[in-house]
């Protein structure tokens, strides 16, 4: 007989270069033999989703109401930061300061001769930015700047209060707002369509308080997966004293009435364990991310002509990551092998924190790396893949510093995708988990630290390697076969087969 599972979660699919993990299950468990039913966020409520994920034919997909007075000012903002983002750190430009063609030329081929500045001329607004008015004689006016300058003051107060309101006033995150309309509908999708369990995945961590509470009204068993953990997060600090307490509270009731808990590492169960020691080890289970090569199969090949070494980030840039530690290492290595510089390119795709911004900006005038460096803002996934593809080698960052709780048992998404990418990684991240199956699966260079030394003896051999001929990754595909999407869902399917048994 099939059995029928509700998946909820806020980001269905998710949004730009989001965690996929789902609705590759959704695709899987299908196969499997599964009814997969999800409750979701209307469309309307969350603007950025990547609609190039596609959801797997035969997914049935609710979605309820979920009020954001601040979906318009979300599109402005985020359109704003990327084009302010481009501007200040590396968007190429032509000598005559028009922009020059994307990333790519042809499928498969970089940009135009030039790229390095063989036909014109890159520049970020680092180096040229535009002649202030006032700077033009005859053309100040006190008048007009002091009122300019003053609405420029009223909006950067306005907007200091409403992000302030946003991320104070809820909790656990805005996506509350979404509760009492999901579990409603969710509510009355378990009798209707008789729902065997309910799954919901973190964060959003809303996702654990609908589920709970349509397991509470309907009596279904509940698996709450943790992607992160909901407190001593090293990503997720409290934001206040108060804040702390109610989600510790609301974190301990999730993992008191969940019929069964999934994380993705070996070390988070461990130090879930040790932290709530009323949970049942057989109650928990780890299902790492995962990869799908089958993603890669459609994408053009990687075909590039010439000596160029082109590093790739995708991902968000949060703050403490050593990127300001690997674009110093970087600069060392342009200045101590000038001819490197002409040669080689580092691109990061995602946003990039304000914090981290600061600093990065602060390296690349000190060493005018603008022509070497460029950060390209969200992209679609499929664009994403396609970059790594065409890269020599690709780049995880992490914290690797600071007395941040659970460090070790964070594995970044996306080494999976790196993975199936099969280009060698260069791996600056914390000890633990991340460090291990870099090694154990020969994918790269591991770094555990963001001194700066280090790192530059890292990609001094693989920037060798790359000129004798290519990096050989001889990849330890036995190991890393534990990660492959199918063989993982098909250990989530027999666990879920087991709590519904129990």
């Amino acid at each position: 007989m099939t059995k029928k599972i509700l998946l909820i979660t806020v980001e269905f699919p998710p949004r730009k270069m989001g965690n996929v993990r789902l609705v590759k299950f959704a695709q899987y468990l299908l196969e499997l033999g599964w009814q997969v039913h999800v409750l979701t966020v209307s469309e309307r409520s969350i603007w950025e989703f990547d609609h190039s994920v596609e959801i797997p034919p035969g997914t049935k997909v609710y979605r309820a109401a979920r009020p954001n007075p601040f979906v318009f000012l979300d599109r402005r903002w985020e359109e704003k930061d990327n084009l302010r983002l481009k501007e200040k750190l590396g968007k190429p430009v032509s000598s005559s300061g028009h922009p020059l063609p994307g990333r790519l030329g042809p499928p498969g081929r970089l940009g135009p001769p030039g790229r390095f500045g063989l036909e014109g001329r890159r520049v970020s607004s680092c180096g040229i930015s535009s002649i202030p008015q006032a700077a033009i004689p005859g053309t100040h006016k006190v008048g007009a700047q002091s009122s300019s300058g003053l609405l420029q003051r009223l909006k950067n107060t306005v907007t200091q209060l409403i992000t302030q309101f946003r991320r104070y006033f809820f909790i656990p995150t805005e996506e509350i707002m979404w509760l009492p309309f999901a579990v409603i509908k969710g509510t009355r999708l378990c009798f209707k369509e008789k729902i065997d369990l309910v799954y919901s995945t973190a964060p959003d961590f809303t996702n654990h308080l609908v589920a709970g509470l349509i397991s509470l009204l309907t009596g279904k068993k509940w698996v709450a997966e943790y992607r992160n953990f909901w407190t001593d997060n090293p990503t997720r600090p409290p934001k206040t004293k108060l804040h702390k307490i109610i989600e510790e509270c609301l974190d301990w009731c999730v993992l008191k009435k969940a019929s069964a808990v999934v994380v993705i590492a070996g070390a988070m169960k461990e130090a879930l364990l040790k932290r709530r020691p009323f949970l049942c080890p057989e109650n928990i289970i780890s299902i790492d991310n995962g990869y799908d090569r089958a993603e890669f199969e459609p994408l053009p090949a990687s075909k590039r002509e010439g000596p160029q070494f082109l590093i790739t980030y995708t991902g968000a840039l949060y703050a403490d990551y050593p990127t300001p530690a690997f674009l110093t290492a970087l600069g060392e290595m342009f200045q101590e092998d000038p001819k490197m510089k002409e040669t080689c390119q580092v691109d990061f795709c995602g946003i990039v924190k304000a914090q981290q911004e600061a600093e990065i900006t602060k390296v690349i005038r000190r060493f005018g790396l603008e022509d070497n460096v460029r950060f390209l803002g969200q992209v679609p996934r499929p664009e994403t893949l396609r970059y790594q593809l065409e890269s020599d080698a690709l780049l995880l960052l992490f914290i690797v510093r600071g007395n941040l709780p659970n460090l070790d048992t964070v594995v970044p998404g996306k080494l999976f995708d790196y993975i199936a990418a099969e280009k060698p990684i260069l791996a600056i991240v914390p000890e633990g988990m991340t460090t291990d199956i870099v090694r154990q699966g020969r994918l790269g260079i591991a770094v555990n630290t963001d001194e700066v030394s280090e790192i530059k003896y890292a990609l001094q051999r693989l920037y060798q390697e790359h000129l004798n001929g290519g990096i050989n990754l001889n990849q330890d595909w036995k190991y890393l076969k534990r990660f492959d999407r199918k063989f993982l869902t098909q250990r989530l399917s027999d666990f879920f087969e087991r709590v519904l048994k129990e």
